[in-house]
């Protein structure tokens, strides 16, 4: 886009001129919310409650409000401070977050878009508490189209693509519930698969996972070790970077083991690396059992039993001891089949989601100045 002319590089063909220079307190008013207490924000939606918007967005519900109509809203305390978040309705805004009302001739829509894009982040003061002042906000910079009509077109596309993008995240979630009650039916034996003549498999045997297959941790690199390009590296919150070498050639079922993620189970992709913060399934020479179906079985599993430590809390060797349920191996492909599926069907919707996100971050780059 040509800056100096204050012109953006996409722009719908019927509008012309320069956008103009002004300061975001010429555009929109602020002003903070009003306190109110923990006690009286609940948890769940009931009837006869309002949504409740603090510094980092929807905090709960409550049974007053202080608005109504459609206003942006401005995280002001804490990391996340210069979020932006689109309250419409009757709704509560507490004092972390900042109320915006846009002036004459300024687009609701349009201000909410442009307030998101302008990294208002960079502006926080303070480092155990970053915060955001009205006074600093009113000073930003802001190129502003001067046709109400061009806001309310630019507002009107980006909330199509918005819609799409909710669109595809619904779907994405109604398939991640569905997985997940299809896992409980499963693994609780409510739903059982039948062999190719139509009769029932063998019942389920019970059996210590460190009889299936060997657990072990294998050896910690630093973060000094770590690489930007290479096989990936699996800690204790899934890929943590890349590094020269591998430790694992085939992919692996791994369980977290150290720190707040203890319990976390991840299948890693092949000739990866695993540090000691994640204990190793490895089923490489089990030849009657399937790795995805004891993955998923262990994804459905709850290991906080399992757990030691509270400044570190940790799981240790004793989960060779966990007893798990195994049906036959035709019943263990049939079950790892119909949830590898599933997970295909999530993987593209978040790979939907992410193309329309990269989308939607072009056009913010290229619909304004």
């Amino acid at each position: 886009m040509s800056k100096a002319k204050n012109i953006p590089a996409l722009r719908f063909p019927e509008f012309g001129g320069e956008w103009e220079e002004k300061r975001v307190g010429n555009i929109c008013s602020m002003r903070a919310g009003k306190f109110i207490s923990a006690s009286e924000i609940h948890d769940q939606y009931e009837d006869g409650l309002y949504p409740c918007y603090g510094g980092n967005g929807l905090r709960g519900y409550t049974r007053t409000y202080t608005n109504t109509g459609k206003y942006p809203l401005i995280g002001r305390q804490g990391a996340l401070c210069g979020n932006i978040k689109l309250a419409v309705g009757l709704f509560y805004a507490t004092e972390h977050a900042v109320v915006v009302t846009a002036k004459k001739d300024i687009q609701v829509e349009w201000l909410f878009y442009q307030l998101g894009r302008l990294n208002l982040n960079q502006y926080a003061t303070g480092q155990a508490q970053p915060g955001l002042s009205v006074e600093v906000l009113e000073k930003v910079a802001s190129i502003t189209p001067a046709q109400p009509q061009e806001q309310q077109k630019i507002a009107n596309f980006l909330t199509a693509v918005d819609e799409k993008l909710q669109g595809l995240k619904k779907k994405k979630a109604l398939l991640e519930q569905y997985k997940k009650g299809v896992m409980q039916k499963i693994f609780s034996q409510e739903l059982r698969f039948k062999d190719e003549n139509g009769n029932d498999f063998a019942d389920w045997e019970m059996k210590k996972l460190g009889d299936i297959g060997e657990i072990y941790q294998p050896q910690t690199i630093s973060q000094t070790d770590l690489t930007e390009s290479g096989f990936d590296v699996y800690g204790a919150n899934g890929i943590i970077g890349k590094y020269s070498k591998f430790n694992h050639e085939h992919s692996q079922i791994v369980v977290t083991c150290r720190g707040n993620t203890c319990g976390t189970i991840n299948f890693t992709n092949p000739k990866s690396w695993i540090t000691g913060n994640a204990m190793v399934v490895n089923l490489d020479a089990a030849t009657t059992v399937s790795k995805k179906f004891i993955f998923y079985q262990l994804v459905n599993t709850n290991f906080s039993y399992l757990i030691t430590g509270s400044g570190q809390p940790q799981i240790t060797g004793e989960i060779k001891k966990h007893f798990m349920k195994l049906p036959s191996s035709p019943e263990q492909a049939k079950i790892a089949n119909l949830l590898n599926a599933i997970d295909e069907k999530i993987n593209q919707q978040q790979n939907q989601i992410e193309k329309a996100s990269h989308y939607k971050k072009g056009l913010l780059q290229q619909m304004f100045c």
